[in-house]
């Protein structure tokens, strides 16, 4: 049940097989990452029988087979949907199954006395219509539900009821994916309208297909509408086409608020707030002018829209409410003294009326929403429609107040302030949202751990796939490198999603960091973008360098024609990127700063794109020209654009010129001018100041890492090591893995150049005598390694000590950086000295790993015996295998051996390696979750080895999927897609590449 109103429907998916026999193992995992029909279409199905048979819907259901979706009510399949339908795939659906229930349902009950069948009632829907604004297509909306219940059932009165639906939709605003039934209700007044005989609708369907994020087919559609028809403006993304229509002196409210609506979306405030107040006053008593000041996203006007939107929402909904007049002044503000203490006097009271305590709104809010909700009946606008579009409104409201908390002002305490105000939230949404935040502050603030998020995972239920997929990437930040949880939340995720083109979009994404499943990757992103590429460009550009589509590049790069914002989004990715020539992208930056020279944003991504290329003198240039002529458009571009400057400087070694740009910004406390500042500080001498200023900063921002380094760095800097690690090891939040290798190890190896190896051992030593983890400090001897610093990833990795075979892997990094230090011959030695005999063998499991041939064979002997001898046998088969079995000097041994070796499991599984069984008899042996992940390991290593990575990366994504990290398979399995992801090209190219 949908916890928004007692929804008569349910959609049903068939279950998932958890445990697939060995030769479906593959197509459980491509199911387990599927996504469902786009539920909209869905709940659709289950409104056209509502509103035809008046009566509780049966369940919907779908199942995947062979290619498509089969679509059921009830126990009835009524027709099939692509993996990834379009608009048109949906609107074919919704026609079949609307016209299979012509014609419409048995005689409807006597006509209440108020009609509007008469010409006169029709006529007052469509004025509702036109006005547009929500507080009249409501009205609208209800009147033409009440002649359908009266019996008036033609396409005329669907039409109209269609339209008012449409208008809600365009209006309502939903960052919690809870109001999905409005648009829902939408598809399925056009398809009955179009099954009761009405004319085609392209008008409406434009703007429907639009709202539902299949923009390509939007801008088909409205290619065959007037070229004046806003909606066409508004379909094609055309500001100025839809400023020319909606600045006309005639034009109607639907025109203008569809400019206010793009601007909103485009974040351009300033360009908003200037067009209501000439051109579309009236709106400012309306929630929809809330959405747009909220859509904009800018700094210093969200808390205020998000704090006053929930009384408006109340005010709106109150039946008799006194002086509503004053619902304008919550937005543009009382003008005088006596409107303001008119104002504060009204607040007073509708506080008191709804016995308002401490700010919670949320009680008072169900309260009046259920009293509205109760007087709603008629199949066509019910009581599920009020609901959907008020709560929508209420708890985005909430939702964009609790981000501005937790991420644009990252105010730890706020948050938690924030949360605790949502006492006495009843059940349903409210207490789910009340629930979901919570659980977000306290694992930002490091007072809960991660795992508390992905037992959130199943509990939400009135919340839709985009609070979800937050807490999501909440959880993947805070879980450890390789993390099995990450994909258990990313299939629980995956279940919450469905085929509409933003989740293709968002699953693509994680398929690409979280999962590395480059197949997938490329499936969701190419489908996504397909639907709508100017809702992705930077998916677009993603792509196109993913497909090593050079002609596609250089086109982005120079189509500098349409939206700028757009454009910028292509260029940022691009030049974020490798492969995009950097002299065109500075070409292309460049044309946009001379036609916005006011613009920070788009400096802004000149001077990253210079300053990672190394021309300073010129990036500084693009930030002093831009404090001369320059306009700030948030609170923070003048923050962050001496931040820059000053970073700038620093490169350069001018360290007093750098504080001169960056002091006027530190008292901003924006973390990024404190650290630079207090890096800079150090730089020139300051080192007290520099010490309080990255004491402060730390104190402001305890949870981050990146702060927490840079006070780190400098006492690394002061030589102060145990200062240093004793910070390090209070941090708040675990730090991870990939924190160790990428982000703690940046620091370290940056504050000590490759001429201070000694003090980064020093350094190095204190954290190991801080008792921090040896497999996180084993990241940063991995990391000097890939540096290029042999001798100090010996002398880091060879002190460290761990259980079991767990030092092996320290053993085998410490072998390899003194390889790489002082040669094989020298490395031999030390590692047969340091190993006694019965770890030899296991060892060979590592050697594997590292592509060492001279410890399986030289170390180990030509005849291995004893306990594994049959395992070492197979990584050297494995290790011939990967590296290539044509050319391999020990190819004959191997062939000796496993002619006669058949007797144990992994005699067997080498024999399939060189090629002396087939595949059917390895998938047999996979009857336990140990035995799959390591039979997929090895069916994706020969794939591999026969270049057909494709094949390769599905089995490697099994073996990952059985959650069996501690196998080494698991490790190698999850290794091999790490490389191909950190390529970052598709696999088809890798497969022509040799990589």
């Amino acid at each position: 049940m949908c916890a928004l109103a007692a929804v008569s429907y349910q959609l049903e998916a068939a279950p998932v097989k958890q445990a697939a026999p060995p030769t479906e193992m593959r197509a459980a995992v491509a199911n387990a990452y599927r996504l469902a029909p786009d539920r909209r279409a869905l709940r659709a199905v289950a409104d056209i029988y509502r509103i035809h048979a008046a009566s509780e819907a049966k369940p919907v259901g779908f199942t995947f087979s062979g290619s498509a979706w089969r679509i059921h009510y009830g126990a009835d399949e009524i027709g099939q949907l692509p993996e990834f339908p379009t608009y048109a795939d949906l609107r074919k659906l919704l026609a079949a199954t609307a016209a299979r229930l012509q014609p419409p349902a048995p005689p409807a009950p006597p006509a209440p006395p108020a009609s509007a069948k008469t010409p006169s009632g029709r006529a007052k829907i469509e004025r509702g219509i036109r006005a547009f604004v929500a507080s009249e297509a409501i009205p609208a909306a209800r009147l033409a539900s009440a002649a359908w219940q009266a019996g008036e059932r033609d396409a005329g009165l669907l039409r109209l009821a269609a339209q008012a639906q449409i208008a809600l939709c365009l209006q309502s605003f939903d960052t919690l994916d809870i109001a999905e039934a409005l648009p829902a209700r939408a598809l399925a007044l056009l398809a009955l309208h179009s099954a009761a005989g009405g004319a085609e609708l392209t008008r409406e369907h434009t703007l429907l297909a639009e709202l539902l994020g299949y923009e390509t087919e939007a801008r088909a559609l409205a290619q065959t509408l007037p070229a004046n028809d806003p909606a066409r403006a508004f379909a094609e993304g055309d500001k100025a086409a839809l400023q020319r229509i909606a600045q006309a002196p005639d034009a109607t409210p639907e025109a203008r608020y569809l400019l206010l609506s793009h601007l909103g979306r485009k974040r351009q405030l300033e360009a908003a707030l200037q067009f209501q107040a000439d051109s579309f006053p009236a709106i400012a008593g309306e929630l929809p002018w809330f959405k747009t000041i909220l859509q904009t996203h800018n700094f210093a006007v969200t808390e205020s829209a998000a704090l006053f939107l929930p009384y408006a929402v109340l005010i709106t909904l109150e039946k008799d409410a006194p002086k509503k007049r004053w619902l304008p002044m919550i937005t543009a503000g009382p003008r005088t003294e006596k409107e303001a203490a008119g104002f504060r006097m009204a607040i007073d009271k509708f506080r008191e009326r709804h016995g308002v305590v401490d700010g919670n709104l949320v009680a008072p809010f169900e309260k009046e929403l259920e009293a509205r909700a109760q007087e709603m009946s008629g199949a066509l606008f019910d009581a599920e429609m009020l609901r959907a579009f008020y709560s929508g409104y209420f708890y985005s409201a909430l939702d964009r107040l609790g981000r501005h908390y937790l991420e644009s002002l990252f105010s730890l305490p706020d948050a938690e302030n924030f949360a605790a105000s949502l006492h006495a939230a009843p059940t349903g949404p409210g207490a789910e949202y009340k629930r979901w935040y919570t659980s977000l502050s306290q694992v930002s603030a490091g007072t809960a751990n991660a795992d508390v998020l992905l037992a959130e995972l199943d509990k939400i239920t009135a919340l839709g796939g985009l609070p979800i997929a937050r807490t999501f990437d909440l959880y993947t930040s805070n879980a450890p490198f390789g993390s099995v949880g990450v994909m258990v939340a990313a299939k629980r995720l995956a279940a919450r999603l469905d085929s509409r083109p933003l989740h293709r979009q968002i699953l693509g994404e994680i398929a690409y960091a979280s999962l590395m499943d480059l197949p997938l990757t490329e499936r969701l992103l190419d489908s996504a973008v397909s639907a709508s590429p100017h809702t992705f460009p930077e998916t677009r550009a993603f792509l196109a360098l993913f497909n090593g589509n050079s002609e596609e590049v250089a086109r982005l790069i120079a189509s500098a024609e349409g939206d700028p914002d757009e454009h910028f989004g292509t260029l940022n990715q691009l030049a974020n990127s490798h492969g995009a020539d950097p002299k065109l992208l500075a070409d292309a930056f460049q044309a946009l700063i001379a036609r916005w020279p006011e613009s920070w944003k788009y400096r802004r991504g000149m001077v990253e794109l210079l300053e990672k290329t190394g021309d300073y003198a010129k990036a500084r240039a693009v930030i002093l020209e831009w404090l001369k002529v320059g306009k700030s458009s948030g609170v923070f571009d003048e923050v962050v654009a001496r931040t820059a400057l000053a970073r700038l400087y620093e490169r350069e070694g001018r360290y007093a010129e750098g504080l001169d740009a960056v002091w006027p910004v530190v008292p901003s406390w924006q973390s990024g001018a404190m650290e630079c500042a207090a890096l800079l500080l150090a730089r020139a001498g300051y080192r007290d100041e520099a010490d309080k200023l990255a004491a402060a900063v730390v104190d402001r921002y305890p949870n981050s890492l990146r702060t927490l380094l840079v006070r780190t760095q400098l006492l690394w800097m002061y030589g102060r090591y145990d200062e240093a690690a004793a910070l390090v090891k209070a941090h708040r939040n675990p730090i991870s893995a990939y924190e160790w290798r990428f982000t703690v190890a940046k620091a370290l190896l940056e504050t000590f150049g490759k001429t201070q190896d000694e003090a980064a051992q020093a350094a190095f030593m204190a954290l190991h005598a801080a008792r921090i983890d040896p497999f996180s400090l084993l990241e940063l001897a991995r990391a000097a390694a890939k540096d290029g610093r042999a001798q100090l990833a010996f002398e880091m990795a060879s002190p460290l000590r761990a259980n079991g075979l767990g030092q092996l892997e320290m053993t085998i990094t410490a072998y390899n950086a003194l390889k790489e230090w002082q040669g094989q011959a020298q490395a031999m030695p030390w590692i047969r000295k340091l190993l006694p005999p019965p770890l030899i063998n296991p060892l060979s499991m590592f050697a594997f790993r590292s592509n060492d041939p001279e410890l399986l064979w030289e170390l180990v002997g030509a005849t291995p015996s004893g306990q594994g001898a049959d395992f070492v046998w197979l990584m050297r088969a494995a290790l011939a295998t990967r590296q290539g079995l044509a050319n391999d000097p020990n190819r004959a041994a191997l062939e000796r051996y496993y002619k006669n070796a058949q007797s144990s499991q992994y005699d067997r599984i080498g024999r399939y390696l060189l090629g002396m069984s087939p595949e059917g008899e390895l998938l047999a042996l996979a009857t336990t979750p140990k035995l799959k992940c390591e039979i997929a390991f090895y069916a994706g290593l020969r794939a591999e080895s026969e270049r057909r990575f494709r094949d390769a990366s599905d089995w490697y994504r099994v073996a990952l999927e059985t959650g069996q990290s501690n196998n080494g398979e698991w490790r190698w399995a999850y290794d091999q897609l790490y490389r191909w992801y950190s390529n970052g090209q598709s696999l088809a190219l890798q497969e022509k590449g040799g990589t």
